[in-house]
């Protein structure tokens, strides 16, 4: 069994909810694919950083890259203003992490994941394209209207965040969206998933008390 944690921004009391829930379950160590979007709207961005950038032993993190990652890139060459100049000031702040050093591992996620027939990005993925000929703005930005259908006849199954639906997960033929809004409406809900399955066999929920 592997687990997905969608979008987390800034929301690290709801991440170590999760984590502490996946590691109780896994005490040997195990995988966790997190589907972008770390930082910005929530308080405690470089906590979480922290945490997805320092995997303990025996567990391995897949950070794909979503589109707050993408615009903190940009902001770091002066391409655009950062989108949350919190984030800016608290990594400015803090001595556990620079943004020098938040740069480079952005430069370092990916922005899809296969696991068999399990397709992971962060908003959007063309069915009929290879994954290294995705699009990145399509993949960081492109969104799914609630009952979209995904793949037609590939096979495929994608799992995403990006639109955060208080009343998620939604499901759709082949494709679910994992984003329920942690900094809008105080919950984080992840997936499990089996190596031998398409789409997730649970989901559960974690809220701020």
């Amino acid at each position: 069994m592997y687990y997905v944690i969608p979008n987390i921004h800034g929301c690290n009391e709801l991440l170590q909810k999760a984590l502490n829930y996946i590691y109780k379950k896994e005490p040997n160590g195990g995988k966790i694919i997190f589907l972008g979007d770390y930082i910005d709207r929530g308080r405690q961005d470089v906590d979480v950083l922290v945490t997805v950038m320092n995997p303990p032993e025996n567990w391995e993190f897949i950070t794909l890259m979503g589109n707050h990652e993408q615009m903190v890139k940009w902001a770091y060459r002066r391409e655009a203003n950062y989108y949350d100049p919190k984030f800016y000031m608290e990594v400015f702040s803090d001595t556990r992490i620079t943004m020098d050093q938040i740069y480079d591992w952005i430069l370092t996620l990916p922005i899809v994941h296969l696991e068999g027939n399990n397709i992971f990005a962060h908003a959007f993925y063309d069915p009929y394209t290879e994954p290294e000929n995705q699009i990145e703005q399509h993949v960081l930005w492109q969104r799914y209207g609630d009952g979209e259908p995904f793949g037609g006849d590939t096979g495929l199954y994608l799992t995403h965040g990006h639109t955060p639906r208080q009343n998620g997960p939604l499901t759709a033929p082949n494709r679910c969206n994992l984003d329920c809004g942690a900094p809008f409406y105080g919950q984080l809900v992840i997936g499990e998933y089996d190596h031998d399955t398409k789409g997730p066999i649970n989901f559960v929920r974690f809220e701020n008390a």
